[in-house]
């Protein structure tokens, strides 16, 4: 069944009872906790956000379209707590989704909110012990928490044979508890037990076939009896239609894919056909499958994971297991799924020798079971490659501190050796399991220089007159270029500085200036970098991986984030504003920036002004704007090996505003970063003949504040031709250099060229120079 995209990003206003409305500006409102950690479709549910600053006109940003009412009566929200009711239309897909806070002091952290189908009950302690155990009806979704060293217990009543999916979701919805859950009659006869489901991250799940009629205890609890970050779980207990397998995990963004759905308490295979159709800032797609194709028509299918959306043909192997293999021409993406133990799926792949490719699984951060093993075979059999787990970057990709998470999908990339133009790639599971639950991607791409653009903050809240400043870190794979930012299309109210980040450089940033009446709803922009690769323009959309959850300090839910969710705040106290550019800085000199101040009433505190993360070549110095003062320069230096050409330097200003210490962004101003003279020549040729002399003008052009003596000399002469150096005063800027041809010099021709040298501090300048074609001609 295909179902329409999902929305755009829904902005809803709280409706205002129980919040206080406060004018001035305190802070972006954060998140720490939503209980219960999700919501029943549908149906209206009281929901408390907990954190920080949500108490000026809050607002709930969504992917999927959402309905806020006021809070139950009798509680009332403050600033560390918004207090509302929450409703999701019946037809939502069941998934977990991002949400964040926008108030009118900016935007929130993103937190996960479940979205479930059936009656939702909040756990209730004391049910620490058997005796204690909370009644409960299936089917049903308790919403719970257990901190620390907390065990729950749940009972419910069940008959023979029926078929139950008992599932405690955890880290799928941001959740810092690794769960261990136990089934057993309410007699004590054990049923059954898991702790980490393949394919379910750190979450366990039991599918039971009920032995008997009568009650059932559920014992549930972190595995090491420490849950912390967050400890919430959602109970899942019923005779829920639920898959093991979804196949494909994925496809192709904008096109109509047919899934099949295996496994889990289904008793038969089900199709469906879904549009891979998602809003900007999504990745990854949660579909809805009707229950009724497995005859439950009252409920969705529920499947392990969200779907993969990818930008590469797709292709599938072979249903017939005796077909021969897959040949595949890269860019590609092969969807396949180990369907027996031991099996091992391979593939045949198109490849040039010599050049380099990479091939990149997909399946257990995808809901699969498999830990897979990927090997690059030679057609001999020989190996190239092997690729077990890959550590996936979180933060500062590219870089040697990078931040990173250990994934068993493998990665590998491998060198075609000369002679080959076809490699099998093999895929396995490192303990040689298989059959239902078992699918993957690989993704096999040629190797080619590229970048990637990673926004170190995954939202920006920019107030009303005034900017904010994201920074940038280009991750470069064999790609050294310069990298040109842009903001494809932003909303109206919303002006971008960008810029360049120079060749070989990897820190940038783009800065958000938000006009007085700007209304920015908190939609993701879309964030590009440019640049000009070897076989034509290279443009890479910008993302951020956000980690949902985390134990014990590894991340254990991590999600790309397409874009940067924007939204406006109130104005600040003070304003600084910043000339667009360019200005010119000199290698080896210094270049002032004028900023202006707009301040409210009361106002008057000095600010001290740095840079943020100014391009490599380029320092700030700290500046002091003085008490009251509404302007005053800041001061750019350029080293005298600085990158020539156009880069751009970002500020912040701070200061301690009515007793607070406030930061105040400063708009990005465009620097050109120029060499400190230019050399010409007032011709490009000149002839003399044997026993004569020729005079050549030319002009150092000087920026100022460079006045260095400089030495002219010509070098590349003639046999039997000399020219003595000329010195030219800090003052002075045309010269003339004299050539003389020796009496006996040869009729001859040669590329000579005129170099200026000096000194900028205390290293030599890279001479500058201009080219001179000499030619002797024979004497008369």
């Amino acid at each position: 069944m295909t179902r329409p995209p999902m929305a755009p990003l829904v902005l809803l206003a709280a409706l205002s009872a129980g919040v206080a409305d406060v004018p001035a500006r305190a802070g972006t409102p954060t998140i720490g906790d939503i209980t219960p950690a999700g919501v029943p479709r549908g149906e209206a549910t009281a929901l408390t956000i907990s954190g920080g600053n949500l108490d000026n006109n809050p607002r709930l940003l969504a992917p999927i379209p959402v309905e806020v009412g006021p809070a139950p009566e009798g509680q009332a929200s403050d600033a560390g707590h918004w207090r509302l009711t929450l409703t999701v239309p019946a037809d939502t897909p069941v998934g977990t989704y991002p949400v964040r806070v926008r108030t009118d002091d900016g935007l929130s952290n993103a937190v996960l909110l479940a979205v479930g189908q059936v009656p939702q009950v909040v756990e209730q302690e004391p049910n620490n012990t058997e005796d204690a155990a909370q009644a409960v009806t299936p089917p049903v979704v308790v919403d719970g928490e257990a901190a620390d060293n907390d065990v729950d217990f749940f009972r419910f009543p069940g008959k023979q044979g029926d078929r139950l999916v008992i599932d405690v979701r955890a880290s799928r919805i941001g959740s810092g508890l690794d769960p261990t859950v136990r089934l057993t009659t309410a007699s004590g006869r054990y049923v059954a037990s898991d702790d980490d489901s393949p394919g379910f991250l750190t979450d366990a799940r039991l599918i039971v076939a009920l032995p008997e009629d009568g009650d059932y205890l559920i014992e549930l609890s972190d595995s090491q009896y420490r849950g912390a970050n967050r400890p919430n779980y959602r109970l899942l207990i019923g005779a829920i239609p639920v898959a093991d397998e979804v196949y494909p995990i994925g496809g192709r963004l904008g096109e109509t894919v047919g899934l099949e759905l295996i496994g889990g308490t289904l008793p038969d295979p089900v199709v469906a056909a879904v549009t891979l159709e998602a809003p900007e800032g999504t990745a990854r797609l949660w579909p809805s499958i009707p229950g009724l194709l497995a005859g439950v028509p009252e409920f969705d299918i529920e499947l392990p994971g969200a779907l993969a959306i990818g930008r590469s043909p797709e292709l599938r192997e072979p249903a017939d297991p005796e077909a021969p293999p897959l040949r595949v021409a890269p860019p590609a993406t092969i969807n396949g799924r180990l369907e027996l133990e031991g099996d091992e799926d391979q593939f045949i792949v198109l490849v040039q020798p010599g050049k380099t490719y990479r091939a990149k699984v997909e399946a257990a951060l995808l809901g699969s079971a498999i830990d897979g093993v990927l090997r690059v075979l030679k057609p001999d059999g020989g190996q190239i490659a092997q690729g077990d787990d890959a550590a996936i970057p979180l933060s500062k990709k590219g870089r040697n501190d990078a931040v990173t998470m250990n994934s068993p999908d493998p990665l590998t990339e491998f060198a075609v050796p000369e002679g080959v133009t076809e490699v099998t790639l093999a895929l396995r599971d490192l303990s040689s399991r298989g059959g239902i639950g078992h699918p993957y991607r690989i993704t096999v791409e040629p190797v080619e220089p590229t970048f990637e653009v990673e926004l170190m903050a995954p939202e920006a809240s920019v107030p009303r007159g005034g900017a904010a400043n994201v920074p940038v870190n280009i991750a470069r794979f064999g790609f050294d270029g310069p990298v040109t930012l842009s903001v494809v299309d932003p909303p109206a109210g919303l002006t971008v500085r960008a810029g360049v980040v120079p060749a070989g450089q990897t820190a940038g940033v783009i800065s958000l200036l938000a006009a007085e009446d700007a209304d920015l709803p908190g939609d993701p922009i879309r964030v590009v970098g440019t640049g000009q690769g070897p076989n034509g323009p290279i443009e890479v959309a910008a993302e951020t991986m956000i980690t949902f959850a985390s134990l014990a300090g590894f991340p254990t839910n991590v999600r790309p984030q397409r874009g940067l969710p924007v939204a406006n705040a109130l104005p600040t106290p003070i304003s600084v504003e910043s000339p667009a550019g360019p200005i010119e800085v000199v290698q080896g000199f210094s270049a002032e920036v004028p900023l202006s101040l707009t301040r409210a009433e009361g106002a008057a505190a000095a600010l001290e002004v740095e840079g943020v993360s100014p391009p490599g070549g380029l320092t700030v110095a700290k500046a002091t704007i003085a008490e009251g003062a509404t302007e005053g320069p800041v001061t750019v230096t350029a080293a005298p090996d600085a990158p020539l050409g156009p880069a751009l330097v970002a500020f912040t200003a701070k200061g301690k505003v009515n007793d607070a210490d406030r930061s105040f962004a400063v708009p990005a101003v465009a620097v050109e970063v120029v060499a400190p003279a230019s050399l010409s020549l007032a011709v490009a040729n000149v002839e003399l003949k044997a026993g004569e002399s020729a005079q050549v003008a030319g002009t150092l052009a000087r920026k100022p504040p460079f006045t260095q003596e400089v030495t002219v000399s010509l070098d590349g002469l003639p046999a039997g031709v000399t020219a003595e150096p000329v010195t030219v005063a800090g003052d002075a800027t045309d010269f003339t250099l004299t050539l003389t041809a020796a009496a006996d010099a040869a009729a001859a021709e040669a590329a000579a060229k005129a170099n200026a040298a000096f000194k900028l501090g205390d290293a030599d300048y890279p001479p500058l120079s201009a080219p001179l074609t000499v030619k002797v001609a024979p004497k008369e």
